[in-house]
This record gives structure tokens, sequence and C-alpha cells, in this order.
């Protein structure tokens, strides 16, 4: 769910081009149950429960182990 909240907070850029957080984004993500501030918006009782059946209806969200990002250490130096 916390996904397709962010996903859809994304989707209300996507249809806003160039709106940023104001206008017709705000228009749209209070539309469609976003709360808050719109640059840090959270999903309403009711967005979370149509957020909870689309999960549902998606199944396990699918992932993988992740490997870490951090290079080895350098365990010799190379002189020229």
């Amino acid at each position: 769910v916390e996904v397709l909240h962010v996903l859809a907070h994304e989707m209300c850029h996507a249809a806003t081009p160039g709106a940023g957080h104001k206008g017709p984004f705000g228009k749209l993500a209070r539309s469609i149950g976003l709360e808050g501030k719109l640059t840090a918006t959270t999903p309403s009782t009711e967005l979370i429960e149509r957020l909870n059946a689309i999960a549902y209806q998606l199944g396990e969200f699918p992932s993988a182990a992740f490997d870490s990002f951090e290079k080895p250490k350098q365990t010799t130096r190379l002189r020229l």
C-alpha cells in the first residue's frame, strides 16, 4: 500500500506536467484521496481501502535480495 500511495502521488505529477505541487496537481491529488502537505502527502482512509483492494488483486510485491552498492575496500596499492 505504501508503494501504491507513492505511485499515486507520482501519477498525479505525470497527469499535471509543470504544475509542481500547486494548482492542478493539488486538485487532482485531493480528488483521489491524498491528504496533508502536497509535498509529503498521505493517503486518506478511503484511499487506503481502495489501495488495499488493488494490492490484494496484484498479489505479493515481487522483490529480490539487494546487492550492496558499496565498493570493496582496496587491499593493495598499484604503484606506477
